[in-house]
Formats: C-alpha cells, structure tokens, sequence
C-alpha cells in the first residue's frame, strides 16, 4: 500500500469544520475533483454511514464510513471504483489551535491490476496528491466563505 498526507489549516473552529465534513453525502459541496455525491445509506453519520461519489474528469466511487471519533476523526474506506485504478482508505483528523483548525488528510491506497497496476501507481500518485491538496483547499474555501466550490481553488 502507498500513502499520501496532506495538511491545512482552517480558519474556523473544529465544530464548524466537522459539520461540514461529517456531512459525508455533501462532498461535492467542496471538493473539485466530486460533480455529484448522495448517502447511498439510511445512516447519515457514524460507521456504516455510506456514499457514491461521481468523479471529475470521470470514474465512480462507492465509500463507507469505517471509522468515527465525533468531531475529531473519521475514516472512510473506498471499497468499490469504476474507472479509478485504486482501493483505500482515507482520514480526516481535525485539531483545533487558537480558533483555527488544522486538518490532516491521508490517503493508504494500493493500485487495482496486479504488476501493471502497480507500474501505474507511480504515475498516479501525484494526480491522487494533487486531487487531495483539491478536496483540502475546497474545505477550507466552503468553511470559510459559505460558497460550493466548482473549480479548482487557490491559496
């Protein structure tokens, strides 16, 4: 398995960090590389709470929830993609500091399709990073401005 940690920093408190992240059906509200997510579950939080992610530029993803620490952590495992080479699981983990919130993101992944799929992980790894630093800079522009991010943010 690979991994990947991205960090930010968020100027707002946990709470309102949280609320928006544990709303884990509103991803495409701040993420860019999300065009359209829904629950795919009757539980909207906690374990077993789960989603369908439509990607950009295309692919889907089916993710649960396989771990939750209210309001400070949560978990959530890619257990199914259609035209996206990997499976993992990703973290969130949220510390407050002064009002401010610093949010941790990693990814652990292993690529789909044996020796091949692993050649194309090392191509692929700097798309996943950069599709990472995306969703980071797509929460803190939501959390601080209110807006839906459709593009990419910058700093």
């Amino acid at each position: 398995m690979a991994m990947i940690i991205k960090k930010i920093k968020i100027d707002s408190s946990k709470n309102e960090v949280w609320d928006i992240l544990s709303d884990i059906g509103a991803i495409q509200n701040f993420s860019p590389s999300v065009s359209k997510s829904f629950y795919t579950s009757e539980i909207k939080e906690g374990i077993g709470a789960s989603r369908h992610c439509d990607l950009l530029p295309m692919g889907k993803v089916e993710e649960r929830i396989i771990g939750w620490k209210d309001g400070e952590e949560l978990t959530i495992e890619i257990y199914e993609s259609k035209s996206v080479p990997f499976l993992g699981e990703g973290k969130f983990i949220l510390k407050e500091e002064g009002g401010k919130t610093n949010v941790t993101m990693s990814l652990n992944y292993r690529m789909k399709g044996g020796f091949l799929g692993s050649l194309m992980g090392v191509f692929m790894k700097g798309r996943i990073s950069k599709a990472m630093e995306g969703t980071l800079k797509g929460l803190k522009h939501h959390v601080e401005t209110g807006e839906i991010v459709t593009g990419d943010v910058n700093d």
